[in-house]
Formats: C-alpha cells, sequence, structure tokens
C-alpha cells in the first residue's frame, strides 16, 4: 500500500505534468497558507499580525498570479486560432 508521502509525490508529479511547475510552486504556497489558516480555526487559536499578513499575501500573490496566467494563455490561444 504506497504511504501518503508517496501519493502526494505522485499527484506533484501529475500537476507538474499538467500544468507548469511554477503553477505548481505557487499552488504549493497557498495551499501552505490554506493550512496555516485551517489549523488556527480548528484549534481556536488567534492568529497574530505577522500571520496573518503573510497568509493574506501569499493568498493575494496566488489570486494575482492565476489572472495573469489566465489573461496571459487567453492571448496565447487567441493568436494561435
Amino acid at each position: 500500500m504506497p504511504s501518503t508521502c508517496h501519493r502526494y509525490n505522485e499527484l506533484a508529479t501529475l500537476t507538474i505534468k499538467k500544468t507548469a511547475a511554477v503553477t505548481a510552486s505557487v499552488a504549493n504556497t497557498a495551499k501552505r497558507a490554506f493550512v496555516i489558516v485551517g489549523v488556527s480555526l480548528a484549534l481556536g487559536k488567534e492568529l497574530r499580525y505577522e500571520e496573518k499578513l503573510g497568509a493574506t499575501l501569499a493568498i493575494g500573490a496566488v489570486m494575482l498570479y492565476s489572472s495573469v496566467d489566465h489573461i496571459s494563455f487567453g492571448k496565447k490561444k487567441a493568436k494561435k486560432a
């Protein structure tokens, strides 16, 4: 039976094959921010200002990257057509 680590690595490899390595890296960063916030909510621990700022910056940067990637991908697709 494959371990959790093995499954995670397989998922990461499949993600990189379907997207770009940068996209997978950004998604991994966003995942960390969501885990921080989720654990805080689950444990009922209030985040310090620095933790809130870090999570906000990470999530905001991922959303910005996604928007820019979507716009640039749409332009490339339109040029090919």
